[in-house]
């Protein structure tokens, strides 16, 4: 559990990355007090096997022109099954400001399951809130294209998965730690 309180002109930015995990509860709470504060999330991950993931990610938008921005991007294999919860809360006095949640889910199995709930409430009418769910399977277009150069399905399942990844591990500043998070995926 992660949680953050923002001042005047401050920015928060989390980079989570949930990789293997049998069973994972996680979750960010970010109060965005201050005048133009802003917060920005990011998610990746991938469950396998029987693995649950819960997330549950919060922006409290209390200060005027305030910015919370969140992208979530997963695939589930296997048996996995997974909650997200993205909530922006806008309170009253929170005048200007911004709200975007968004989550990009790829369905690797018909056994799997998979719950998006992304919520805006809103105390205030001076705001702009925006939130939505991208949730499919491979996408037989795509992938008849992959194995028209030679790709077969096992390792176009692979390289969508990674690109999950890296699309959010592409953010942390650790060359090491992503080093780590490279063998992990390629393994």
């Amino acid at each position: 559990s992660i949680g953050s309180r923002c001042a005047d002109n401050a920015h928060v930015e989390i980079t989570e990355l949930e990789l293997g995990g049998s069973n994972v509860y996680t979750g960010t709470y970010n109060d965005l007090a201050g005048y133009r504060s802003r917060f920005t999330g990011r998610l990746s991950y991938v469950v396998r096997k029987d693995g649950q993931l819960d997330i549950n990610q919060v922006a409290h938008q209390t200060g005027r022109s305030t910015e919370s921005h969140f992208t979530v991007d997963g695939v589930l294999m296997d048996n996995a099954r997974k909650t997200w919860r993205g909530t922006i809360d806008f309170k009253r006095g929170c005048v200007d400001a911004v709200g975007d949640e968004q989550e990009d889910v790829l369905l690797l199995n018909p056994d799997v399951v998979n719950k998006s709930l992304p919520v805006i409430l809103c105390d205030e009418e001076a705001v702009e809130g925006r939130h939505g769910c991208s949730i499919g399977k491979l996408d037989m277009e795509k992938l008849f294209y992959m194995q028209s150069r030679g790709i077969d399905e096992e390792t176009a399942r692979s390289l969508l998965t990674k690109a999950k990844v890296y699309k959010v591990s592409r953010f942390i500043d650790d060359e090491e730690l992503c080093s780590r998070i490279n063998d992990f995926i390629e393994n």
